[in-house]
């Protein structure tokens, strides 16, 4: 099957702000019953914006909207994830984060969920 995904991202930085952001355009050739790729196509698109706002040399703030349609053809198929966390580096490699995720769909039948986080991340 054919597949590609063309993509973007941008990072800004205004003093203290952070602004992190992609936007990715999926398209997928579909297959048929039998599994075999018919030549048809389902195109979709995707995108998330954050912003993070440090306000000590460990604490870091952020809040990011995600969006994604996985098929453009379709209706009510959407998904919104809305997120607030924070980061606590414990040393320069080792972060602490938590955050919390509010899940939203455009499908009546699919149930809207929240959904709470928390890792340790090592950076190399």
């Amino acid at each position: 099957t054919f597949q590609s995904t063309p993509a973007m991202d941008l990072q800004l930085n205004f003093d203290a702000v952070e602004i992190h952001s992609e936007v990715f355009f999926p398209r997928v050739e579909r297959t048929g019953a039998n599994g075999k790729p018919d030549g048809r196509y389902r195109n979709s698109l995707g995108f998330y914006l954050q912003t993070a706002v440090p306000v000590s040399s460990q604490w870091t703030p952020f809040v990011r909207f995600d969006y994604f349609d996985p098929d453009s053809d379709l209706r009510n198929d959407t998904e919104k994830i809305w997120l607030a966390g924070i980061n606590f580096a414990v040393t320069p490699r080792v972060y602490l984060k938590s955050e919390i995720h509010f899940f939203e769909f455009a499908d009546p039948l699919a149930k809207d969920y929240k959904l709470f986080l928390s890792s340790i991340a090592v950076a190399f």
